[in-house]
């Protein structure tokens, strides 16, 4: 049997970092929403603020189409 060629490795390498990435978007997630819940009313307005970015920034690459993301990578 004959062993994988180039093309093969750079398939699995590709699968295995997309894989962690995919891990790494739900524990982020995880963080967000911790920190999130963390919030009172006497929270800093930047505080606030920068954590609703990361919100936004996280709901924005949730809704990216992973086939145009592969493609245009």
């Amino acid at each position: 049997m004959a062993a994988p060629g180039p093309a093969h490795q750079r398939l699995r390498d590709h699968l295995h970092q997309t894989r962690l990435l995919g891990s790494i978007s739900s524990a982020y997630a995880d963080l967000l929403a911790a920190a999130e819940a963390e919030l009172d009313g006497g929270s800093a307005p930047e505080a606030v603020h920068n954590l609703q970015l990361l919100r936004l920034e996280l709901r924005r690459q949730q809704a990216l189409d992973p086939g145009l993301v592969a493609t245009t990578a």
